[in-house]
């Protein structure tokens, strides 16, 4: 399998946090240096909007309704909370310690961040956006990971060598699993069961079995692997659910009548743009294989986005 370089969007200076939200259609981006956020239109993959927040944005998470992106600002000891729909600042929580990680729990209800200097985990109410609680862990946690089922939070513990698993329910440490040297990036499995752990000075990664707390493999990896948010789970970046089978199952052209054919898996509404992300064509997809008329458009690139209730899927197609 080739895997190509398909677009470089420019960003801020200093990039280091990324979450998409639940459609898939944004993609917002901490700029460390910049003191900023950056929000990607993933169809023309271009950067729409950019939001001051707090000093030194690292960590970043979109709630599972996609409603509130919040980021833990390192330099100044806050989270900023935004809302999507005016791409401004709501509020500004102030956090005990130097917040680094950050993720929402399954529900949304919660968001958990681990601050550095003071050693701890801070919970943030959503409802309130108030600090619920604070939980000592390892010292300088990174990265954190909240199981699907929302009962537990992994913490990487990068100065201890550990990992710290947290009770949900009782905001308290109830096992701390030896890893390799440095433990940065972490991430809960899909199914819950493995946590994979990215070791910086072992050049490793250490796989977590989440029933017995132990860790049942160590991976060889290059040099210095960090990793940073949740790089394998599902759930942490909004999406409600995850299809195996494709939503278009095939895009393909009849030159002879100047048009394309598009066969979806399900019922879906279809959107045709331009490359600059302006809408050509939408409607709906009810039939599974539907033809499409592009004797009209000039010759370039274009965008096919195929949406349903749950799911999102784009292509894109060039006409000649």
């Amino acid at each position: 399998m080739k895997i190509y370089v398909i677009a470089t969007i420019p960003v801020g200076s200093g990039p280091t946090g990324v979450s998409v939200n639940s459609n898939g259609n944004k993609i917002y981006v901490t700029n460390t240096s910049a003191s900023s956020v950056n929000v990607i239109d993933t169809v023309t993959n271009t950067v729409s909007t950019t939001i001051p927040v707090g000093y030194g944005p690292v960590g970043i998470s979109v709630s599972p309704d996609g409603t509130k992106i919040y980021i833990a600002n390192f330099a100044d000891s806050t989270v900023s909370v935004i809302n999507s729909a005016t791409n401004t600042v709501s509020a500004t929580i102030s956090i005990s310690g130097s917040p680094y990680g950050i993720s929402f729990s399954p529900d949304g209800t919660k968001v958990y961040v681990s601050n550095l200097n003071s050693n701890t985990v801070s919970v943030i109410s959503t409802s309130n956006n108030s600090v619920s609680a604070t939980i000592p862990v390892g010292n300088d946690p990174y990265g954190l990971s909240v199981s699907p089922d929302g009962t537990k939070v992994y913490v990487s513990n990068f100065s201890s060598n550990t990992v710290s698993v947290i009770n949900t329910s009782t905001n308290s440490v109830f096992a701390t699993i030896p890893v390799g040297n440095e433990p940065y990036g972490i991430s809960v499995s899909p199914d819950g069961t493995k946590t994979y752990v990215a070791n910086f000075s072992s050049n490793t990664i250490s796989v977590i079995s989440n029933a017995t707390n132990i860790v049942s493999a160590t991976i060889a990896m290059g040099i210095n692997p960090i990793a940073f948010g949740n790089f394998i789970s599902t759930f942490n970046t909004g999406i409600s659910s995850l299809s195996i089978e494709p939503l278009i199952i095939a895009i393909y052209s009849n030159p002879a009548i100047n048009n394309i054919t598009i066969e979806t898996s399900q019922q879906a509404l279809i959107e045709i743009s331009n490359i600059q992300g302006q809408m050509i064509k939408t409607f709906t997809e009810n039939d599974n294989k539907t033809s499409v008329d592009v004797s009209y458009l000039s010759n370039g690139m274009y965008i096919i986005k195929v949406q349903t209730e749950n799911a999102v899927e784009v292509r894109k197609f060039v006409k000649e």
